[in-house]
């Protein structure tokens, strides 16, 4: 009991904001039950069209959730920083270091899958480049900003019936004939939902400004939710690798 009461003590942690925090682990604890029912389907537990209907959109929706936080988050580190190009190469480094795991999330789908089903571009490599592309686009004025979010979103609509044989035309949204990666989240249009973070996070969380929300501080679930949302990165890391060992595990003694 007093780990607990400890545990909800930290909640979000110093210079953090808790409602950030909680709102980025309620998409990742959506994320974590789409590829448990995913990876029920890839096991033959249940029979379900991740590429159609409900459960196309449910991942879409988490994705966008998820890229929604990132550019709050960014919104809010721009507005701490004292030194615009400080920020950028902070910025920078950390898109790089996303866009690392998910060069390795796209080797190990090369294995798990086979090349037809390799992860090109998925939520990782579109939360790299999100993060990267957010710090030189918070600057932008926040109804262009929508503005531009908007267009994105046209564009990708335009886009989502289109493909290529070209594999380089994937990352904005063109499909490769012959391919259907099972993530796959291109610039067009998944990028708009990290500019309109960046608005909100500009509009709320400017210079400093938090709104007051204290009936959130003192909810222990959010308070739980928000410790989640601290390790958010390391939880979309380890989660799948989990699920599928552990169903490959009960599939192996089941023969």
């Amino acid at each position: 009991m007093r780990y607990i009461k400890f545990l909800l003590n930290i909640h979000s942690g110093k210079g953090r904001y808790i409602e950030i925090d909680a709102l980025r682990a309620f998409a990742i604890l959506l994320m974590v039950f789409y590829h448990f029912s995913w990876d029920l389907m890839y096991f033959g537990y249940i029979e379900i069209d991740v590429y159609n209907g409900f459960w196309y959109w449910f991942a879409r929706f988490i994705a966008s959730l998820f890229i929604f936080t990132a550019g709050i988050g960014i919104a809010i580190a721009y507005g701490r920083c004292k030194d615009y190009n400080d920020f950028v190469k902070a910025s920078i480094k950390r898109g790089l270091v996303i866009l690392m795991w998910a060069a390795i999330i796209s080797l190990v789908s090369l294995f798990q899958f086979g090349s037809g089903y390799m992860i090109i571009f998925g939520i990782l490599h579109l939360l790299g480049f999100s993060v990267i592309a957010s710090a030189f686009a918070v600057r932008i004025n926040r109804v262009i900003m929508m503005a531009v979010a908007a267009v994105i979103v046209f564009i990708g609509y335009k886009l989502f019936h289109m493909a290529s044989h070209d594999l380089y035309l994937v990352w904005a949204g063109i499909q490769q004939y012959g391919r259907a990666m099972p993530d796959y989240y291109p610039v067009f249009p998944y990028f708009a939902p990290a500019l309109v973070g960046l608005a909100v996070g500009k509009t709320f969380y400017s210079d400093g400004m938090h709104p007051d929300l204290k009936f959130l501080k003192n909810n222990n679930a959010v308070k739980l939710l928000a410790i989640m949302g601290r390790f958010s990165l390391l939880i979309y890391l380890v989660h799948q690798p989990i699920l599928m060992a552990f169903f490959s595990i009960v599939q192996f003694f089941r023969g």
